[in-house]
């Protein structure tokens, strides 16, 4: 009988024959999309919680012995598996799960290292760091950690970066915060020192009315306000622009046959013929001038509030008079914090239209 491919996929015998499918594990635990106050309801400050940096890095995991990137394939670059060997033997000697940032402190764009680690051999920069910041046996990684709250894996992870001893390899500290104030001050000290932003994780494992976990296990995905594992901060600013350019949204073709990567990942196909235009505003060109006075283009996406149907209405409206777009004012929120190189802004997208600068 043929197998599925995710059966083919199922983890070896290093687990005494409990096999769960890898592609389960490989969906990074994420914070919720949304970035809230210091203070919101939702972060439960009394059951315990610790503030970390949050580093403008690529994101990385160790999973039963092998790399995988945070879009659950592979790293492209071989020279990255040179530069992680360490960890790796370490990760297969005591069948442990590693998560981790590739950071490099130097650089000053975000995509400078995604671009080296997405080549095929560039080599990395001298100044690139391994900064882990979660660690499990491979065992209780498979079960979430739901025996194996944060506050034990982090001094495991400590322990075992300690051991390595390797100036490329650091451990992420995690500082205690008793409420908002705290957490926030640790916030703006991140930002001070140049960095993305902070980290909040749950210490404990605790149950909500029904049963179900919360705190300091780990998901497979993204984690919710509601479930109190993870939190994260960062600058968003808005500025003003000009619309200059619309971009018509793609889609798939129907009934096109889907291809598998080797790790079992779903693979983006890679040719203009896979796709198809639509009806709508796929994207916007803005053109806007920063604080120093130089002038840009780059292109937005949309924020929420923006329907589907919207965009459609936009396409139509734009296609009898592209005055309806072109030349429009609109404020765009973006991080400026590792902008792309040129002047692309980094998750830049619509907030509004702005009619009284038109």
């Amino acid at each position: 009988m043929e197998l599925t491919t995710t059966e083919k996929l199922r983890l070896n015998a290093d687990l005494d024959g409990d096999l769960l499918p890898i592609s389960n594990m490989l969906k990074p635990m994420k914070a919720p999309n949304k970035v809230v106050a210091h203070d919101h309801k939702s972060i439960p400050y009394d059951r315990g919680l610790v503030d970390s940096p949050k580093l403008d890095g690529n994101r990385g995991r160790i999973i039963n012995g092998d790399l995988f990137t945070s879009t659950t394939k592979h790293p492209r670059n071989r020279r990255v598996y040179e530069f992680m060997v360490p960890l790796l033997e370490v990760a297969k000697r005591k069948s442990l799960f590693f998560d981790f940032e590739i950071y490099d402190p130097a650089a000053s764009h975000h995509a400078a290292l995604s671009g080296i680690i997405n080549s095929y051999a560039m080599p990395l920069p001298e100044t690139t760091v391994c900064a882990v910041f979660d660690c499990a046996p491979m065992r209780d990684f498979q079960d979430n950690c739901l025996h194996l709250p944060f506050s034990e894996r982090l001094h495991m992870y400590n322990a075992e970066l300690g051991q390595l001893s390797i100036p490329e390899f650091i451990a992420i500290p995690q500082v205690p915060v008793a409420d908002a104030a705290e957490a926030k001050a640790l916030y703006e000290k991140h930002r001070e020192q140049g960095l993305e932003g902070s980290m909040l994780r749950a210490l404990h494992i605790h149950e909500d009315k029904n049963g179900k976990p919360l705190g300091g296990w780990y998901k497979f995905g993204r984690a919710t306000p509601a479930q109190g594992m993870i939190f994260k901060f960062k600058e968003f600013v808005p500025v003003d622009g000009i619309i200059v350019g619309v971009i018509q949204m793609r889609k798939l073709k129907d009934g096109l046959e889907r291809q598998y990567a080797a790790d079992g990942s779903l693979a983006r196909p890679q040719t203009h013929e896979s796709f198809t235009v639509t009806d709508a505003v796929g994207a916007l060109t803005f053109k806007w001038i920063d604080e120093d006075g130089n002038e840009w283009c780059t292109d937005i996406g949309f924020g929420k509030g923006f329907s589907i149907k919207d965009r459609q209405k936009m396409w139509h409206d734009y296609q009898l008079d592209p005055a309806t777009l072109i030349g429009k004012w609109g404020e765009v929120l973006h991080m400026p914090h590792g902008g792309k190189i040129g002047g692309g802004m980094r998750h830049g997208r619509l907030k509004r239209f702005r009619p009284d600068k038109d």
